[in-house]
């Protein structure tokens, strides 16, 4: 990331969330739900599931989103000494529709268009209306100042595209990406940011994000609010038609 957009990212983050929890407090609101994501939860120990539990430090990141995320969260977690009720939410990679051209939205529009390429990481991925869902049972229930994690599914990007494709009647990608690759394409975007002064299209986060391998645990909101998950395949079915018909496709 560049210092430019860590400092945007500090005044929404950061900033944004301090203000909100400032005016919670104010107002004497009963009860905030905050959105941060699975990038600001600890590290996999010995390659096990990643819980609520793990323990997430500066120290162990090198991600500015995931810095101003976790600085975000001890804003929340402020407002809950001072007297409001807070649960925290940690989604996973979040799909749903809308937004084709930015974020996870470009997994539909480049894949219907015809996508060769792929990576081997893994992660945890969520649909969007299970993510609104989990807020507002957890906002109307009474749990109070714990945190969860939402992952339907851990699959990995290779899984994603598969289905993504087979459901706009396109061959799957075949054609790996190595790290390696990754990083040689993150320098020439370097390079070609400076010329241009656009945004980064790849960055140091993004590689890590594409080829690291870390499984995720959604027990606890399933344990505490009985809470069930759509799978990911039928999520993308969903949102594949969303797609087809907003692009008079297929």
């Amino acid at each position: 990331m560049t210092q430019k957009t860590i400092e945007k990212c500090v005044k929404v983050n950061i900033d944004g969330t301090a203000n909100i929890v400032n005016q919670c407090i104010s107002n004497s609101v009963k009860k905030l739900c905050y959105v941060s994501s699975i990038a600001a939860i600890g590290n996999s120990i010995e390659n096990k599931e990643v819980t609520e539990e793990n323990e997430w430090s500066v120290e162990s990141s090198s991600n500015g989103y995931a810095i101003t995320k976790y600085g975000a969260e001890m804003e929340v977690w402020r407002g809950s000494q001072e007297g409001i009720d807070v649960v925290i939410v940690n989604p996973g990679v979040i799909l749903g529709p809308g937004f084709w051209t930015l974020n996870t939205g470009q997994f539909f529009s480049k894949v219907a268009k015809g996508f060769s390429f792929y990576t081997e990481g893994v992660t945890g991925f969520v649909g969007v209306k299970d993510v609104v869902k989990a807020m507002i049972q957890l906002t109307e229930s009474s749990v109070k100042n714990e945190k969860f994690i939402l992952v339907a599914q851990n699959n990995s990007f290779q899984e994603i595209f598969t289905l993504i494709a087979n459901e706009f009647g396109k061959k799957p990608p075949s054609i790996r990406i190595s790290k390696a690759v990754s990083n040689m394409l993150r320098r020439v975007d370097a390079v070609v940011t400076f010329i241009t002064r656009k945004r980064r299209l790849i960055t140091k986060a993004s590689v890590n994000s594409l080829h690291g391998k870390t499984a995720y645990s959604s027990e606890k909101i399933k344990q505490v609010i009985d809470f069930n998950f759509e799978p990911t395949a039928q999520v993308i079915k969903e949102v594949c038609a969303i797609y087809s018909k907003e692009n008079k496709t297929g």
